[in-house]
C-alpha cells in the first residue's frame, strides 16, 4: 500500500496547528491548488459578525528543531503572495518544539535581496505566535484597510509608553510642539485613524504601525531639539512611504518653519521632496540641511525632482538656479562640478535662457575637458547656439557632432543651421545621405533637400527664421496663383513652426494641388511625426474637394501604417551606441529637455 510522503504529513500537521491556534470564530478555507497559498482566513467578531477582513496563509511545517525559527522561501513565491489585494502571512510550526511563528509576507519580502532566487526568513521573539497574535493581526488588517483608502482627513495619532512621570515629561518636551503644529498626530484630539507607536531606546527613535511598518533613526543626542527633529523627519518618511503626500507636506512645512535640522541626508532629501509644491520652501529646507554640500544620490534625486516640478508647472523658477549655484559653490575644489554645471545649463536651456546656458556648458567643459569628446555636448551646444540665432557657430558644433557620429538626425540638425545661413548647396550636400533613410527622418531630409534646391534657385531676400517675412513670402505666391511656389514657401513656414496642425494640414493640401504628389507620402510622414494624425484629419475635413473616395481609401491605409511606424521610432540620443547616456547618469547630469530631438 503506498505511503504518503513525510513532507505532506508535516505540512498538514502545520495547517492543523494553525486552525487550532486561530480564534474559533475565524473561518479558514484550504486553498491547496493555489501556488503558495495554503489557507484563506476570514475574520469574524466574537459575536459572529462579519468584519470583511481576510488574509492568506502560507504554512511551513518542520520537524527539525535547528530550523524551527527560520524558513527558506523562494523569492517568486513571496512576490506571488504579495500580488494579491489580500495580505498574506507566513506561518511556521515546529512539531518537535510545538512552537509557532508568523510574519507578514510583505515584511519578509523586504528582507529579500534583488535578483536572489530565495531568501531565508529568520523569526525573532516578536514573531512568536501567542495569545495576543490574533488581536495583532486583526488590528493590522484594520490599519491596512485605512491605508488603502488613503483619505484626505486620515489621522495618525502618535502614542508612546513611559514608565514614570519623569519619562512622560521627557517625551512631552520634544513631542508636544509637533502635536500642536500637526493636530492629525495628537492622540488627545482623537484616537481614530492609523495609530503610530513611538519608541525611544538607547538614542534610537522608532516609529511603527502595528506589525506592518517600522522605521528608525539614531538621534545625535538626548537634547529635546535633536529628538524633535528626528521625530518630525522620521514622520515625513513614514507618510511618504505610505503615500500620504499631503500629510507629509504639512510635516515638512513644520520642519521648515521650526528650522529643524535633519538627522541624516536621506531624511533631509525626503523632506525637501515632500515640499516641492512650493519650490522656494523646498530649496530653503534643502540648503538649510546642507543637501548641496555633497554629490550623492540624495542631492541628485532632489535636483532632478526640483527641475521637473518647476517645469511641470511651467514655472521659470529661480529656485533651481539658486540650488545648483549653491551646490557648485560648496563642492568646488572637493568634487568634480562639471555635471552640476551641465545640468544647470540644461535647465536654463529649457527656460530659453540661452546665454546663461552657454556659460554653464563652457564651465562644464573647463572643469572636465572630456566633454569635448562627447557627442551629446555638441548636439546640446549646437541646439542652444541655433535657438539663440548664432547659426554659423551652431553649424560648427553640428559638424563636429557628425564627425564623431554620422546619423540622419545629426545631418538634419546641420542642414537646418546651413539653411538658416542661406548656405543651400551645403545643406543639399549634407541632406543627400540622410534622405535615403527609411523613416520619418529620411522623409524630412528628402523634403528639405528639395526645399534647399528650390530656395537656392530663387534665393529669396528674406530671413528664414522670421515668421512675418515667411508669411508675406508665401502670401505673394498665393496671390499670383503659383501653387507650386506657394507649396515650397509654405513648407518653409511649416518647418519654422514645427508642430502647427493647420500648417501641416495646408501642406498636405498644397502638395496635392501643386504637382508634388511624388512626395505626398513624405509630407504625410512628417505631419505624423510633428503633430500625429490631427493634420491629416484636418486636411480631409477642410478640403473635401481634393480628397475623393479613392484617394481617401488609399491615404487612410497608408496613414495607419505610417503612423504605427513613426510612433515606434526611437528618439535621437547622441552617443547611445557608445554608452554616453550611461556616462551622463554616472555624473548625475540631468537630461530633461521637452523635445528629445532638440
Amino acid at each position: 500500500m503506498p505511503k504518503r510522503p513525510k513532507s505532506h504529513q508535516i505540512g498538514e500537521a502545520a495547517i492543523r496547528c494553525f486552525n487550532t491556534l486561530k480564534p474559533s470564530v475565524w473561518v479558514s478555507r484550504e486553498k491547496g491548488s493555489d501556488y503558495g497559498v495554503d489557507l484563506e482566513v476570514e475574520l469574524f467578531t466574537p459575536q459572529g459578525l462579519d468584519t470583511g477582513l481576510i488574509f492568506n496563509v502560507q504554512s511551513k511545517g518542520t520537524e527539525n528543531e535547528n530550523v524551527s525559527d527560520k524558513v527558506r522561501i523562494r523569492s517568486e513565491t513571496l512576490k506571488y503572495l504579495n500580488s494579491f489585494d489580500v495580505p498574506a502571512i507566513i506561518f511556521r510550526h515546529c512539531s518537535v518544539t510545538n512552537r509557532s511563528y508568523w510574519m507578514w509576507a510583505e515584511h519578509a519580502s523586504r528582507k529579500a535581496k534583488a535578483d536572489t532566487r530565495s531568501v531565508t526568513i529568520k523569526f525573532d521573539p516578536n514573531n512568536v505566535w501567542d495569545d495576543e497574535t490574533p488581536d495583532r493581526i486583526a488590528f493590522a488588517l484594520n490599519c491596512l484597510r485605512l491605508l488603502k483608502k488613503r483619505e484626505k482627513w486620515t489621522r495618525f495619532p502618535i502614542s508612546w509608553h513611559a514608565a514614570s512621570p519623569t519619562e512622560v515629561n521627557r517625551y512631552n518636551a520634544f513631542i508636544e510642539p509637533l502635536l500642536m503644529a500637526l493636530p492629525f498626530t495628537d492622540q488627545a484630539r482623537g484616537s481614530d485613524g492609523i495609530p503610530i507607536h513611538l519608541g525611544l531606546d538607547s538614542g534610537i527613535l522608532t516609529l511603527s504601525i502595528a506589525t506592518l511598518y517600522e522605521t528608525s533613526v539614531v538621534s545625535a543626542s538626548d537634547d529635546k531639539n535633536d529628538l524633535a527633529a528626528c521625530l518630525c523627519y522620521l514622520l515625513i518618511k513614514l507618510l511618504v512611504d505610505l503615500n500620504f503626500d499631503r500629510h507629509a507636506e504639512r510635516a515638512a512645512e513644520y520642519c521648515h518653519a521650526a528650522r529643524l535640522i535633519a538627522p541624516s541626508r536621506e531624511l533631509s532629501s525626503v523632506a525637501a521632496l515632500a515640499l516641492l509644491e512650493v519650490p522656494s520652501k523646498a530649496v530653503d529646507l534643502a540648503l538649510m540641511n546642507g543637501l548641496q554640500i555633497e554629490q550623492d544620490q540624495y542631492m541628485s534625486l532632489f535636483a532632478a525632482a526640483l527641475n521637473l516640478s518647476t517645469r511641470n508647472f511651467d514655472n521659470i523658477s529661480n529656485e533651481v538656479i539658486i540650488f545648483f549655484n549653491e551646490s557648485i559653490a560648496c563642492q568646488k575644489g572637493k568634487f568634480n562640478t562639471s555635471g552640476l554645471s551641465y545640468s544647470l545649463g540644461n535647465y536654463l536651456r529649457s527656460q530659453k535662457k540661452y546665454k546663461l546656458a552657454i556659460r554653464c556648458y563652457n564651465d562644464a567643459r573647463k572643469s572636465d575637458s572630456s566633454y569635448l569628446s562627447r557627442t551629446y555636448f555638441y548636439r546640446d551646444l549646437g541646439g542652444i547656439l541655433f535657438m539663440s540665432g548664432r547659426y554659423r557657430c551652431a553649424s560648427v558644433a553640428y559638424s563636429r557632432l557628425i564627425g564623431m557620429e554620422d546619423t540622419p538626425n545629426a545631418r538634419l540638425l546641420l542642414a537646418d543651421a546651413y539653411l538658416s545661413q542661406k548656405k543651400y548647396t551645403d545643406a543639399e550636400r549634407v541632406l543627400i545621405p540622410a534622405s535615403l533613410h527609411p523613416s520619418s527622418i529620411g522623409s524630412e531630409a528628402l523634403i528639405k533637400l528639395k526645399l534647399a534646391s528650390w530656395l537656392g534657385r530663387i534665393d529669396p531676400n528674406i530671413r528664414l527664421f522670421n515668421y512675418d517675412e515667411l508669411f508675406l513670402f508665401r502670401q505673394s505666391f498665393l496671390d499670383c496663383g503659383d501653387n507650386k511656389a506657394a507649396f515650397w514657401s509654405h513648407l518653409v513656414l511649416t518647418f519654422h513652426l514645427e508642430n502647427d496642425v493647420e500648417c501641416w494640414a495646408d501642406a498636405i493640401f498644397l502638395c496635392l494641388v501643386s504637382d508634388n504628389v511624388s512626395i505626398i507620402e513624405d509630407v504625410l510622414k512628417c505631419s505624423l511625426k510633428y503633430c500625429g494624425i490631427s493634420a491629416y484629419w484636418s486636411a480631409k475635413a477642410q478640403r473635401p474637394e481634393v480628397f475623393t473616395n479613392l484617394i481617401v481609401a488609399e491615404f487612410d491605409a497608408f496613414v495607419v501604417e505610417a503612423n504605427k511606424a513613426v510612433r515606434t521610432e526611437r528618439p535621437y540620443r547622441p552617443g547611445e551606441t557608445i554608452g554616453e547616456p550611461g556616462i551622463l547618469f554616472k555624473q548625475g547630469v540631468l537630461r530633461m529637455e521637452p523635445r528629445v530631438d532638440f
